[in-house]
């Protein structure tokens, strides 16, 4: 499907019986107390992501059955299990509704989980776990489908540094603007969104072109994640609004995206049910 933040992504639905999944012919390699990997993805969770043990990312039941093993993210925790030793990362269980980076980075024993770039739990392994067959992008065919979004898989064979997986996964731009890209009928001229990883002030742009300049810059160094227009807005007017985010050492900057809404304007519009117009005689 086509998302307005990550582009095409893949989607699933949750259930086990009708819902979508895909095989891929990646084979999750052994898990021993020296290989080195890094797994990474973009996740967006809706409800609950169907329930604790889901498959967001890996394997479960498709793998070795005799003894168990599998490797797989969960909506709260990443796992890794052989037989009767069940070794987690617990994490902070994953939002719904929102674009989240997940990256677990192993470095011999030892495995780190970061988060929208940021280091976040770490946890030691002292089993060997097989070389598991396959590995599934999402829910797995067996059961325990996952509901939500997936986007930018990424395996790699050897361990990121802190700097790559930030690199990668951190949301350096304001992001989920309010109101929401595109929105109609805006009565309320009061902006906000989520703020970039390491921003510490927000410049922001308001006009009534998609090519904002400076002179449009409404509000400079503002250390709240919120503006609220003190100046009118015309009713039934498009305005475009954009946030830059400044990080903590005042020189690093993140252009931010153009968004977009319309003011709702004081005449009665969009009609319902739709007139046409009928020629007379």
């Amino acid at each position: 499907m086509l998302d307005d933040e990550r582009g095409w992504c893949l989607s699933f639905n949750g259930n086990n019986t009708t819902g979508t999944y895909v095989v891929t012919k990646a084979t999750i390699p052994a898990l021993t107390l020296t290989r080195d990997f890094t797994w990474m993805f973009w996740g967006k969770q809706a409800s609950g992501g169907g329930g604790v043990n889901q498959v967001v990312l890996g394997n479960r039941y498709g793998g070795n059955q005799s003894p168990i093993q599998f490797v797989k993210f969960t909506p709260t925790r990443f796992e890794y299990y052989y037989t009767d030793h069940n070794g987690t990362i617990d994490y902070e269980d994953m939002p719904d509704g929102i674009w989240v980076h997940h990256a677990v980075v192993k470095v011999g024993p030892k495995l780190t989980y970061y988060r929208d770039g940021k280091l976040s739990a770490t946890s030691t392994t002292s089993a060997v776990i097989s070389a598991n067959p396959s590995i599934w992008a999402g829910p797995d065919p067996a059961g325990e489908r996952w509901n939500g979004q997936l986007s930018d898989v990424r395996l790699f064979n050897r361990a990121l540094s802190d700097a790559e997986v930030k690199a990668m996964g951190a949301n350096f731009k304001a992001r989920k603007p309010v109101p929401a890209n595109g929105t109609l009928n805006v009565s309320m001229p009061l902006l906000q969104w989520t703020a970039g990883t390491d921003a510490l002030l927000h410049n922001i742009y308001l006009g009534t072109s998609p090519n904002l300049t400076e002179a449009d810059l409404k509000g400079s160094k503002q250390f709240m994640n919120m503006y609220y227009s003190m100046q009118p807005l015309t009713p039934g007017a498009t305005y475009y609004w954009r946030v830059d985010e400044i990080e903590k050492d005042m020189v690093t900057l993140h252009t931010g995206d153009v968004w977009t809404f319309t003011v709702q304007d004081v005449v009665a519009y969009y009609p319902a049910p739709r007139i046409n117009r009928m020629r007379l005689r």
